[in-house]
């Protein structure tokens, strides 16, 4: 099964430069040079993966979100930011966007991102064709077939750079367990799910615990961009507050205007 791709992107230089990385990728790839054909193409055609600039004329790359993820076969959605616009690129994940990619991005993060965004995509393909199945044979007297191995079309991929282990094998932290992957994280013996920026800013913290993180060397892990005081803070702070959920808010203090810090709260020190 070949994957199929819609690239949005009005700048033809950077156009033809994500195009070359997709083809290299044996993907099948349709273009948009701006947002109005995109969505033309949303909804003539189904796409696994949206990878969409969000800066461009009258439909700009939220709309191309909002009207991708709307279509039945829902495809994951990759956007596309420069520098001036973080804050639009944090809404778009908010809004469900699968991740967002800062221009120019290194081309390994970018296939890389590519890759894990097609792997959801097949995963959730699945739980949706096994809940159809199960509904007509509920409901429809059909007989449910039996289980066979899931074969994969490609081999998943390797584990990307943000998912690699924190510097030590495991760190135990209070109440909270940090182990060689974002899969092995639990908290009161409960398993949580990060996603990999998430896992990725809290080994980070964890490296250094108890001590200030700025949020501009934060993001220089954990996005590998370079990002002023202001940058940086809108980048981090929405990944801080789904820490906070789904940890405990006690193991992280926000020094404010500055950067944050991990500690083990008073009440679960030894």
């Amino acid at each position: 099964m070949i994957e199929r791709i819609l690239l949005v992107e009005d700048d033809e230089t950077m156009r033809r430069s994500f195009l070359y990385l997709l083809k290299q990728a044996n993907y099948q790839v349709r273009e948009a040079t701006d947002g109005e054909t995109a969505l033309e193409l949303l909804t003539a055609e189904s796409f696994d993966v949206v990878v969409t600039d969000i800066v461009m004329g009258e439909v700009d790359g939220m709309k191309v979100l909002h009207v991708a993820r709307q279509q039945p076969y829902r495809p994951e959605v990759i956007v596309l930011t420069g520098h001036g616009s973080f804050e639009t690129a944090v809404m778009a994940v908010r809004e469900g966007a699968f991740d967002y990619l800062v221009k120019p991005c290194d081309s390994n993060q970018f296939r890389e991102t590519v890759a894990r965004a097609l792997q959801r995509h097949r995963a959730e393909q699945q739980v949706r064709n096994a809940t159809r199945d199960l509904v007509a044979a509920l409901y429809g007297d059909v007989p449910l077939p039996p289980p066979q191995p899931h074969k994969p079309d490609h081999p998943p991929p390797a584990l990307a750079a943000d998912e690699q282990p924190p510097p030590s094998p495991s760190m135990t932290i209070g109440a909270l367990a940090i182990g060689p992957t974002r899969r092995d994280v639990t908290f009161a013996g409960r398993t949580v799910y990060l996603t990999c920026t998430e896992y990725k800013l809290l080994c980070y913290l964890a490296r250094y615990l108890g001590q200030l993180c700025t949020s501009p060397d934060i993001v220089r892990t954990t996005h590998q961009i370079e990002a002023d005081e202001t940058e940086a803070q809108a980048l981090v702070k929405p990944h801080i507050h789904n820490l906070r959920k789904k940890l405990h808010p006690s193991y992280f203090v926000t020094e404010r205007g500055t950067g944050y810090r991990l500690v083990v709260p008073d009440d679960e020190e030894p």
